[in-house]
């Protein structure tokens, strides 16, 4: 009898294919969202030693245009930090869909190796009947020709 073959082989080795690809999509996402994150945390690194430093230059009188200066580059950083914070849940959502994707090439695959797996069954039983077919004839024969014998 002939090894199983899958029909599908090609159909299932395509949804393996995208699914490679849609995971690493899903994993360059990830890492972006990472990244931004890590931008963001520096930013608040940056916004904790600065106020420290505008504290301490405060206590040794600041002059009113020095105090603009920081001022403005507070607001400024206020402004880059929620631009980041925009950024972040932007580049999450897209993770999201990419997960999502990913789910549904997986799902999409499953589908086929499922069927595989049903077909890869259905072949084994087949062959086991067929076997037993074959043993069966075998006994048969084996048997009337010891009949015959005694005869």
């Amino acid at each position: 009898m002939k090894p199983f073959r899958f029909p599908l082989q090609q159909v299932l080795e395509v949804r393996e294919n995208i699914e490679n690809q849609r995971q690493g999509e899903f994993v360059v996402a990830g890492q972006s969202v990472n990244e931004a994150e890590q931008v963001f945390e520096e930013m608040l690194r940056l916004q904790k030693n600065s106020i420290v430093s505008y504290r301490e230059q405060q206590i040794l009188n600041i002059s009113p245009v020095e105090s603009s200066q920081y001022f403005d580059y507070f607001c400024n950083l206020e402004l880059q930090m929620i631009r980041q914070l925009q950024t972040i849940t932007e580049l999450k959502q897209e993770e999201e869909l990419k997960r999502e994707k990913l789910l549904e090439a997986s799902q999409d695959k499953l589908v086929i190796e499922e069927l595989e797996k049903k077909e890869k069954e259905q072949y084994r039983r087949l062959f086991q009947k067929r076997e037993q077919i074959n043993i069966d004839d075998i006994s048969t024969i084996t048997y009337n020709y010891r009949r015959k014998r005694q005869r």
